[in-house]
């Protein structure tokens, strides 16, 4: 059986970007295409925790 092709991950406010980044590069290697929607707060407590540059787009 084929696996999908392409995935949405949303990522809210909560402390869980580090597993949001460990699940996300651990797809990048098996699915295609990735979508991932941040919510305002997603995105910030992602960058603060991920460490994700700043001048990088989300």
């Amino acid at each position: 059986m084929k696996g999908p092709e392409k995935i949405i991950i949303a990522v809210t406010g909560a402390t869980g970007a580090p597993l949001a980044d460990h699940l996300i590069r651990q797809l990048a290697h098996r699915i295609p295409e990735i979508h991932i929607i941040f919510s305002y707060m997603g995105e910030k407590v992602f960058r603060q925790e991920v460490r994700v540059p700043k001048n990088l787009s989300l």
